[in-house]
């Protein structure tokens, strides 16, 4: 018993002498409970045809993450808006893509102003790395942009 004491005791005050570095605070990533891009600058594309839509993405980037929003409009009022399940994106940055963290879900999608529209948020880029394109699917069409085509909004 007083051998375990010993090196409680011994742990504790090798522990004040030497403290463990304290880990350089880095920004929470966004997630859920957190969604709020921080120093968020958002990049606007124009529409594209996909089949029998017109795809309108905005890119949001931020320290903490990223936000794809697509508005989806339909080229023919006959055709029926796509539901969650049939819309996909991919953001491509450096040699990969930013990973999904939250994408829609099967059913039908947000609607702002009777326009469906589409979000995902992913991880950031990473540091030193940029983001080069950015490709929706809606089915089997899909539209492609550079990011160089995208134009700086206002904050």
């Amino acid at each position: 018993m007083k051998i375990a004491i010993v090196i409680v005791l011994l742990g504790l005050t090798l522990n004040r002498c030497n403290p463990t570095p304290t880990p350089t605070p880095t920004p929470n990533l966004i997630g859920p409970g957190h969604w709020t891009i921080e120093k968020p600058m958002r990049y606007q594309f124009e529409f594209r045809t996909a089949g029998k839509f017109r795809l309108g993405p905005t890119l949001t980037l931020g320290e903490n993450g990223a936000m794809l929003a697509v508005q989806i409009e339909q080229t023919n009022k006959s055709v029926s808006p796509p539901g969650g399940a049939d819309v996909t994106a991919v953001v491509r940055a450096g040699s990969g893509t930013l990973r999904v963290l939250e994408s829609p879900v099967p059913g039908k999608l947000l609607a702002i102003q009777n326009t469906p529209m589409a979000l995902w948020y992913l991880e950031p880029p990473a540091a030193g790395t940029t983001v080069s394109s950015i490709e929706v699917r809606v089915g089997a069409d899909s539209a492609t942009w550079q990011f160089s085509e995208g134009r700086l909004l206002p904050p």
